[in-house]
């Protein structure tokens, strides 16, 4: 295999601590698959004291693969997440102990009850099950975070009953697993020196996405010796809300003395104006090292940034964009749309569904459509549009409350002129009863978002959303966002029946395996890491998206930089990136960010 000369010189390194600053698409896994050839065919170390660890399974799996590619015959190397394997290592050094590890369906079970009984008996929306997952799995050694949904007392109140839970269940989760690894190890000189005998030298993808607990394990398994082979790029630390540090990347040759710094600045996937443009974004983050990347790859043309006045007219030029390109060049993996937060890779999702599109998109687009929100508003909708269905009509007879009795529609189809003439001797429920009718055509012909601004305000929806949820002691805010959501998605739609068509598909989506799905990628810019495609389009790059509404520290501005530069070299050859400069009751200002990129043909504002 050939390996440029920066690679070469990385994968010779043999003794001490080393530290490979790999920039993205610079061959990072290429790296550390050499190094262990080099280690075992020139340095001649038995394949059985080498550990390879990384973050996840999948990276774990591709750099397994790609080694047993490479070399034929059987060599048993070690590979593992940090958690596995010390998992291992403690079923092994504890023999008699019992330690069952809680799956991730206990967790979130756990972690929905805790939350439904801090709201009063609401079940809790799914993005805030994944940010209280996040909170729980980013350990002890993260203080609560101000500005979360929940209060900071909250945070820590589920943080304790978490660890109850687990106590009384006898179960224990990932940091528990480092924890009980880290005070064998410190507590059992000889287990420790039989561990270091085993595993002499250890190599380590994604190194800025460590923790200090992680650290900690990692000096002690290293020992004196410390052959200890880091690989990873700090400007791709973007998982500072579980506990990653970024800082303990610079502070390597601190941790490690005589540590020797190799450079991989070759970049063989994005192209030169893609990765200029990115480059100078992220050299105004200022706790980094610096780094000069040279594409190696072919020219291409420069990023475009467009400004939009309203997210409505964004999506629909995203939508006739991907039309475009997916029609040109129908290949899994060539075309993604990533977005910073799940709710607005769910306003893409519709947007597409309802161009008839095929899209990939793990992030449950349909779960705002299935909330009884949007059963509501599409019960109005569809009586807005002449329904005379009986379930229409009770789904959204007291929202907001009108007077009006179940009891009076008990028919399948509702006629309107028949049941006003039932009521001739109750004078009251009938005006009642006219007044409903009148609001609901009102309905007819408007566009889906005016729509919804009628139901709003004029009908008003959203007074009686914040009256339910001051009636059950809970926040509005999860309710009215939303109700945001949905609204902004509609106005993708130039009619409520095309709006309709689109969230029908989205259901029957949720129905399907995920494994039968094939088409354009949707993606958070955090599950993006790691991927790669022709063209990438970078739609809601507005304040309070990114960077996001509680990123207000250095450090965090820092982090929010860093995962806008993920996104933008995960393209190869295409970049898009476009913002709004107005939002429903007022202006939206685009990203902070837009003003530091370099290189990029801008357009104007449509």
């Amino acid at each position: 295999m050939q390996f440029n000369t920066e690679q070469q010189d990385a994968i010779l390194h043999k003794d001490g601590p080393a530290l490979v600053l790999a920039g993205p698409g610079s061959g990072k896994t290429t790296v550390i698959t050499g190094r262990i050839q080099t280690l075992i065919s020139v340095y001649h170390i038995p394949a059985s004291q080498i550990l390879v660890l990384s973050f996840t399974r999948a990276a774990s799996r591709e750099i397994e693969d790609r080694f047993r590619e490479q070399v034929r015959e059987e060599a048993p190397v070690r590979f593992g997440t940090i958690h596995a394997v010390f998992y291992r290592i403690l079923r092994i050094s504890r023999p008699g102990a019992a330690f069952s590890v809680i799956s991730p369906a206990t967790r979130r079970g756990w972690i929905r009850e805790m939350l439904t009984d801090l709201s009063g008996g609401t079940q809790a929306a799914p993005e805030r099950l994944r940010q209280a997952e996040d909170l729980l799995l980013a350990g002890r050694e993260k203080p609560p975070e101000k500005g979360l949904f929940l209060t900071e007392e909250e945070q820590t109140r589920m943080k304790d009953e978490y660890a109850r839970r687990k106590t009384e269940a006898g179960l224990l989760d990932f940091e528990d697993i480092l924890e009980e690894s880290r005070r064998m190890l410190e507590n059992d000189p000889d287990m420790l020196a039989r561990w270091r005998e085993q595993f002499r030298y250890i190599l380590i993808d994604e190194y800025q996405d460590t923790s200090p607990l992680q650290l900690q394990l990692l000096k002690l398994l290293a020992g004196d010796s410390a052959n200890l082979f880091a690989v990873g790029d700090d400007d791709q630390s973007i998982y500072g809300f579980r506990g990653a540090d970024s800082s303990l990347m610079l502070r390597f040759p601190q941790d490690f003395p005589g540590a020797k710094l190799y450079r991989l600045s070759d970049c063989y996937r994005c192209s030169p104006q893609i990765l200029s443009a990115a480059g100078s974004l992220i050299r105004h983050n200022k706790k980094r090292y610096a780094k000069v990347l040279k594409s190696r790859a072919a020219d291409g043309p420069l990023p475009v940034l467009t400004g939009f006045r309203e997210s409505g007219a964004e999506l629909i030029a995203l939508t006739g964009l991907l039309r475009k390109e997916w029609e040109r060049s129908p290949a899994p993996g060539s075309l993604a749309v990533l977005s910073r937060s799940r709710f607005s890779l769910r306003r893409v999702a519709a947007a597409l569904a309802g161009a008839g599109l095929p899209f990939t998109c793990d992030e449950g687009p349909e779960s705002d459509h299935a909330h009884w929100i949007a059963e509501d508003l599409f019960a109005y909708l569809r009586l807005g549009r002449g329904s005379a269905r009986r379930e229409d009509y009770l789904q959204i007879l007291g929202k907001p409350p009108r007077y009006l009795s179940r009891q009076l529609f008990q028919q399948e189809s509702i006629d309107r002129n028949a049941l006003l003439a039932t009521l001739w001797e109750r004078p009251q429920t009938a005006r009642n009863l006219m007044d409903f009718f009148r609001q609901l055509d009102r309905l007819h012909g408007l566009l889906p978002y005016a729509a919804v601004e009628y139901i709003r305000r004029e009908i008003g929806y959203e007074k009686y959303l914040k009256d339910y949820a001051d009636s059950r002691n809970l926040p509005a805010e999860p309710f009215l966002e939303l109700l945001d959501r949905l609204q902004e998605e509609s106005a993708a739609f130039s009619s409520v029946k095309e709006w309709e068509s689109a969230r029908e598909a989205l259901l029957a989506r949720g129905r399907e395996k995920t494994e039968d799905r094939a088409g354009i990628s949707l993606m958070t810019m955090h599950g993006a890491k790691g991927l790669e495609f022709d063209r990438v389009y970078l739609p809601f790059l507005n304040e309070e998206e990114i960077p996001g509404s509680r990123s207000v520290s250095a450090e965090q501005l820092e982090e929010e930089r860093r995962l806008l530069y993920v996104a933008m070299t995960r393209a190869r050859t295409g970049l898009y990136l476009s913002c709004t400069t107005k939002k429903r009751g007022g202006r939206s200002r685009p990203s902070r960010f837009l003003k530091e990129i370099r290189g990029i043909d801008v357009t104007g504002a449509s």
